[in-house]
């Protein structure tokens, strides 16, 4: 499995030092949602009932939408609200 994207550690840091402002509530109640609905879209997932998908192409397309939401949304700073 290759990526077209790459991430880099110190990015996430930086983020966390001058990345937008927001509430911890609008992270977890919209930014995440909206990305997850965007890249359930992008990438087909559906898991028809199951809980654990068993189907190795979905498995291999819930990585690649979460390692997409990784360096998208990158991760939220409590300390810096960012």
């Amino acid at each position: 499995m290759t990526f077209k994207k790459s991430f880099d550690s110190y990015e996430f840091y930086d983020r966390a030092k001058v990345g937008e402002k927001c509430t911890q509530d609008e992270w977890d109640l919209m930014r995440i949602p909206m990305k997850a609905m965007e890249l359930k879209q992008k990438y087909g997932l559906d898991f028809k009932g199951e809980f654990i998908p068993t189907d190795k192409d979905m498995m291999e397309n819930l990585f690649k939408a979460g390692f997409d939401r990784l360096l998208e949304c990158g991760i939220y700073c409590t300390d810096t609200n960012r």
